[in-house]
């Protein structure tokens, strides 16, 4: 793939295997806003890369700003499209990534800090989004004192009743019905995290008709920490405490660590900052907020 490169003062380059110490040095500025590119950064190993990294210069060893994106998912005669991109860094080198990203085509979701992805978005032209949500990123590092709850990893025979409650989800928070609209790839996308033990559940005997009463999924997980989202709970269970409950056990299993996974030092996750009843709920199990984030869905 040819890049052209912007022959000005702050110009964006394509980076390679050899620049992730500068790489990392710049994510680790703030660890808790880039668990997932730190998370993808340490699973490459020698010349693999999970995606392509761009990046500004501020000196000959020092980045100003960087973007992951995933590797692109379709393409056109002269239009590539990307998957999904988090940058970060200085939003006036961010936006300088957005152009050097939109000379070759366009992306599916931009997220992270919402200054860096706002000014990544600009760069990239401004395309239309068909959702753009203001999040706030919470932290925790100590769990708080209250209830906790039995957690399980979902098993495959758990598939249907959790697709179902993923779909119902983002039929809440976004007003899409992926089991309507595309839900063969919501299946396959369910199972994978289900068998990649990402998935964790609570059963009710109290309720046979919906025996799951509360879900959430870990995200990205590396030394420096891990992300929960997806969290759901029926509406048959709600206002039973059950949410920051299980928030305090999944924090728990995660900070103090398992038989077959090292203890991480701090659980991150994001929240629709108007959403004020889960972000009062995510208060009580002990998250803290940390930073201003955006997420955009590109149409």
């Amino acid at each position: 793939m040819q890049w052209t490169i912007i022959s000005q003062p702050m110009s964006a380059t394509p980076l390679e295997p050899r620049h992730r110490p500068a790489i990392r040095r710049l994510l680790e500025r703030d660890v808790a806003a880039n668990l997932f590119p730190l998370s993808v950064l340490e699973n490459e190993k020698g010349d693999r890369q999970e995606g392509l990294w761009l990046g500004v210069w501020k000196t000959e060893n020092e980045l100003d700003a960087v973007a992951f994106v995933s590797l692109r998912y379709g393409s056109g005669p002269d239009h590539l499209q990307f998957g999904n991109v988090a940058a970060y860094g200085n939003p006036t080198a961010c936006h300088q990534l957005g152009r050097l990203l939109g000379e070759k085509g366009s992306a599916k979701m931009i997220f992270g800090p919402r200054a860096e992805s706002d000014a990544f978005w600009s760069g990239l032209g401004e395309p239309h989004c068909q959702f753009c949500y203001a999040h706030q990123l919470y932290e925790c590092c100590q769990v708080a004192d209250g209830k906790r709850i039995d957690l399980s990893l979902a098993q495959l025979d758990d598939l249907q009743p959790v697709a179902t409650m993923a779909s119902d989800m983002l039929l809440e928070d976004l007003g899409v019905s992926r089991l309507r609209d595309s839900p063969l790839q919501h299946l396959l996308w369910v199972r994978h995290r289900i068998v990649s033990a990402k998935t964790w559940i609570h059963t009710s005997d109290h309720d046979p008709t919906q025996p799951i009463a509360f879900v959430i999924n870990v995200g990205c997980h590396s030394h420096y920490g891990a992300q929960v989202g997806g969290t759901f709970v029926p509406p048959e269970h709600r206002n039973q405490g059950l949410a920051s409950a299980g928030m305090r056990t999944i924090c728990h299993t995660l900070l103090r660590g398992s038989p077959t996974q090292k203890p991480v030092t701090r659980v991150t996750l994001l929240v629709n900052e108007e959403n004020h009843s889960a972000i009062r709920c995510y208060k009580k199990a002990g998250f803290e907020e940390r930073a201003l984030f955006r997420f955009r869905l590109m149409g």
